[in-house]
């Protein structure tokens, strides 16, 4: 990092802030990326870390505990991993009752014009679970492939 960061003619004495996503490799406190730029500059820095992915932590940790491990970067050994994992936008919508009594914000149109795709099909499947109303283009909406870095595409499967 520091000889990419020299490359591109940063001074390490103007660095003030990390920005990175929440892994343990950036954000370990003993041995994480971060902390290692701080021993090395001998002083602490800003850190950013991205929300999308702190948001995505308690999902994975509660499908591990329900569905079971991974068995590799694209599959689970689980039931509903395993089942998540077919071509779910194939499957025909079935009756449900509506969420109605879950708060869900209302986002503008503004807001979700600038969601990346998967937290956009997220947002319009949870908005069509609480009211019970699922249109027919977000019935066939395909969803991204399965990834264990991409833990939102597994929350709209």
């Amino acid at each position: 990092i520091v000889e990419h960061l020299e490359d591109l003619q940063v001074t390490l004495s103007s660095l003030t802030t990390v920005l990175c996503d929440g892994c343990p490799v950036n954000t370990g406190r003993l041995g994480g990326v971060i902390v290692r730029l701080e021993k090395m500059l001998d002083r602490r820095l800003q850190r950013s870390i991205c929300s999308l992915h702190r948001i995505e932590l308690p999902f994975r940790k509660l499908f591990h505990l329900v569905d079971g491990t991974t068995s590799g970067p694209r599959s689970f050994e689980g039931p509903i991993g395993s089942l998540a994992s077919s071509d779910v936008h194939l499957l025909p919508v079935r009756r449900f009752q509506p969420m109605e009594d879950v708060p869900m914000e209302e986002l503008p149109e503004d807001v979700i014009n600038q969601l990346s795709w998967d937290q956009n099909v997220l947002y319009r499947l949870l908005k069509a679970a609480r009211t019970g109303s699922c249109p027919e283009r977000l019935e066939r909406t395909k969803i991204g492939p399965v990834h264990h870095a991409r833990w939102i595409t597994l929350q709209a499967r």
